[in-house]
C-alpha cells in the first residue's frame, strides 16, 4: 500500500482481492477477473499466439 501512497494513481487494478481491499478505501480500485489466481482449476489457459 506504501507504493500506492507515493505513486498516487488515479484507479488502481489488480486480480486478487487481498490486494484491493488494502486500497479500496484511499484509491478507486477495480478487480481484474483474469490471472492465474482466478483460473478454475482444471482448465488450461490459451494462448494468444495460437
Amino acid at each position: 500500500m506504501n507504493a500506492l501512497r507515493v505513486l498516487k494513481p488515479h484507479v488502481f487494478f489488480d486480480d486478487q482481492l487481498g490486494h484491493l481491499e488494502g486500497a479500496a478505501d484511499e484509491i478507486p480500485s477495480v478487480h481484474v477477473p483474469f490471472g492465474v489466481v482466478n483460473e478454475v482449476k482444471g482448465t488450461q489457459r490459451e494462448s494468444l499466439s495460437e
